[in-house]
């Protein structure tokens, strides 16, 4: 049976119990996280935070595809043209590289029109394919996610770039 990894929206602040209910319902997921220092008033602690808000991505063959729609917390599939948007395996990979090896990940809602294309040469992300871009005064490398609408920035020095 063919499974393919297809993207999913959930209710506001759901991605994590719908993860859980997708677990008990052994349904491969990827829910990318990141940690974080939050401050508050009278402390300091660090927290998993989603990298996209309300997105998860699933694993799944045809069967299981009503099968995550009717999950609750599980508002609809990603799609393009009517149909739900198929993420690559190289994609999901490129995601996970991405929270194993940088440190200052951001997220921003602008979607970046292309621009030059670059690869990590050097560093725990070599082989990562993305934009360069100039984001507040710092050199920044940003991949972009086509079907979420939204790019991942990270700091990179420059002499671990190369022009494809």
């Amino acid at each position: 049976m063919n499974y393919l990894w297809y993207v999913i929206y959930t209710s506001a602040r759901a991605e994590s119990k719908v993860a859980e209910r997708l677990s008990l319902a052994n349904i491969q997921f990827f829910y990318p996280t990141l940690r974080k220092l939050k401050q508050w008033s009278d402390r300091k602690k660090w927290i998993e935070e989603p990298l996209f808000r309300s997105y998860l991505f699933v694993l799944i063959n045809e069967k299981q595809y009503f099968e995550v729609l009717n999950t609750p917390g599980v508002v609809k599939y990603v799609s393009f043209g009517g149909k739900a948007a198929i993420v690559s395996q190289r994609e999901i990979d490129q995601l996970k590289l991405l929270i194993e090896g940088a440190s200052d990940l951001e997220v921003i809602d602008d979607f970046m029109q292309p621009g030059e294309l670059v690869e990590l040469i050097a560093g725990p992300m070599m082989g990562l394919k993305g934009e360069l871009v100039e984001f507040r005064g710092n050199s920044k490398m940003a991949v972009r996610v086509d079907y979420l609408e939204k790019s991942v920035l990270f700091s990179v020095p420059k002499n671990y770039i190369r022009k494809l």
